[in-house]
């Protein structure tokens, strides 16, 4: 796969500058792995029960170990609210009063880590191809070739993909054995997310 931002012509680069905004979804989880266990569980509270009873379990943390845990789910409120939210969407209503509470606190005197810059286009080439050579019983000697387009497994994704999320566009296996040649796949897309919270 082309990597037009590292691409150059006439020993000019293809593109000059490269300007990266992270979606909310990669900003929420950078922050949420940087939350103790006790900000990870107030956060948590929140999201499952909502109302006054979650947001005791954030306001009963440290004024300073609240500010990450309101950021994160600012950031979680405003992946999952569509466009134009009806009026009684009970997510909106949250966003509202989490950011009007985010304000009455005092200003934080600890310094939060940066996100991390997550640019895609720094990341490993996405593409995959092997050869392999095969036999069977039957059929001889051949050649197995297998392509895809681009690929991230789950134990080895790189920082600008989701954790633990798989990722398979365009992957082709063909076997040439005995002067026949066998698609013996073809596959446009497949994704794959876990959760990790829950899988241990």
């Amino acid at each position: 796969m082309l990597n037009a931002a590292a691409s150059t012509r006439n020993d000019q680069p293809l593109v000059r500058s490269v300007t990266y905004h992270p979606s909310r979804l990669s900003t929420f989880i950078a922050r949420f792995r940087e939350l103790s266990t006790s900000q990870r569980r107030a956060l948590t509270t929140f999201i499952n029960l909502r109302g006054d009873l979650g947001s005791a379990a954030v306001s009963a943390l440290p004024v300073e170990s609240q500010h990450p845990v309101l950021d994160a789910l600012i950031d979680y409120l405003q992946f999952r609210l569509p466009e134009n939210p009806p009026a009684d969407d009970p997510d909106a209503a949250a966003y509202r009063s989490l950011l009007a509470y985010r304000f009455t606190l005092p200003r934080s005197t600890e310094r939060q880590p940066p996100l991390p810059d997550n640019d895609p286009s720094q990341d490993r080439d996405p593409g995959y191809l092997s050869a392999a050579a095969t036999y069977q019983s039957d059929l001889g000697a051949g050649l197995q070739l297998r392509w895809r387009a681009a690929y991230y497994a789950p134990l080895d994704t790189p920082p600008s993909q989701r954790p633990t999320s798989e990722l398979t566009m365009g992957a082709v296996i063909v076997g040439v054995s005995d002067g026949e040649i066998d698609l013996q796949r073809a596959q446009l897309f497949r994704g794959e997310a876990v959760n990790s919270g829950r899988s241990g």
